[in-house]
């Protein structure tokens, strides 16, 4: 049984790839879903190599505990838990246009190319960032990584839509 257990395998990882695709290019896009293919011809791996999911736009926020952890690249996000929610997995829950367009932003600010940007690039620029908008005069000339912004604006952002 092993040839079919291996072939159903990879038929599941190839609708996993197909899926975190979506999920990515419809953060990126700021689009629906439902407006992309589901089609695995139209994701071929010459167009979206493994390199793909290193891009700083391409990461996942690792589920609702966001604040707690820094984003993570696919296939690596959602092993903490994050990917699964009430039985289902998603990507898309996963890979909003919140996280991504404050990604966007802040490789803008950095002076990145975003379509070769990683998070090592991000990491590499180390304690530069400042968030003005904080509301602790205190914090707001604090020098924050990349990824304690996103904490922040998705800490915000969670917060201000369940008010």
């Amino acid at each position: 049984m092993l040839p079919s257990v291996l072939a159903d395998l990879d038929i599941f990882s190839g609708a996993l790839r197909v899926e975190a695709i979506r999920a990515i290019l419809a953060a990126q896009q700021r689009i629906s879903l439902s407006k992309l293919s589901t089609r695995s011809s139209d994701y071929p791996e010459s167009r979206y190599p493994d390199a793909f999911f290193d891009l700083a736009t391409s990461l996942f926020s690792p589920g609702w505990g966001a604040r707690s952890h820094r984003p993570e690249a696919f296939p690596s996000v959602g092993f903490n838990g994050g990917y699964t929610w009430r039985g289902k997995g998603t990507f898309s829950r996963l890979a909003e246009s919140r996280t991504t367009s404050t990604i966007q932003a802040i490789v803008q600010a950095a002076g990145l190319d975003p379509g070769v940007a990683t998070a090592a690039d991000l990491d590499a620029l180390g304690r530069r960032f400042t968030w003005d908008n904080d509301s602790r005069v205190n914090e707001k000339d604090k020098l924050r990584t990349w990824h304690e912004l996103v904490r922040i604006f998705l800490y915000f952002s969670f917060r201000a839509a369940t008010l």
